[in-house]
């Protein structure tokens, strides 16, 4: 079975939602993607991904990602999101392509026009996010 790469820059860098998303806490390593920004999406607790010239957002690779649960991940998700190879650039100097979920055009109207900071959602938003995000329902369903 293929193994794959995965950025993630939002709710999915805390471990214990990747667990639950997964069952398992991947191999991580630090990188940004440049050209990119990340945004909050109106009245959510998460964020969305967009191309943005002179932007960069940090985040986290995911290693060897089963098929499997990036079937997971893509259901996690959902249909607001397309997974998009994108270059990362690694803490260490290096570089990778790895999978990134980036908002689909048709739903750009949903990106609200504040970034999405993620100190903020461990603070004040990770409970609610767990409460009440629809991926979880998906996950808990199975493919459609």
């Amino acid at each position: 079975m293929a193994m794959a790469d995965f950025f993630v820059y939002g709710t999915l860098m805390c471990e214990d939602i990747i667990k639950a998303v997964t069952g398992s806490v991947p191999f991580s390593k630090k990188g940004v993607v440049r050209g990119y920004r990340r945004l909050r999406i109106k009245k959510e607790h998460y964020p969305g991904l967009y191309a943005a010239p002179g932007f960069e957002v940090e985040g986290l690779v995911y290693s060897n990602i089963s098929q499997k649960s990036g079937l997971i991940l893509d259901r996690f998700e959902g249909k607001l999101y397309a997974r998009k190879s994108l270059q990362v650039f690694l803490e260490d100097g290096g570089r990778m392509e790895a999978y990134a979920y980036v908002v689909r055009p048709e739903y750009f109207d949903r990106l609200d026009d504040k970034d999405w900071d993620f100190a903020e959602f461990l603070n004040n938003e990770k409970d609610d996010f767990a409460s009440s995000y629809s991926g979880y329902n998906a996950i808990k369903q199975g493919p459609e």
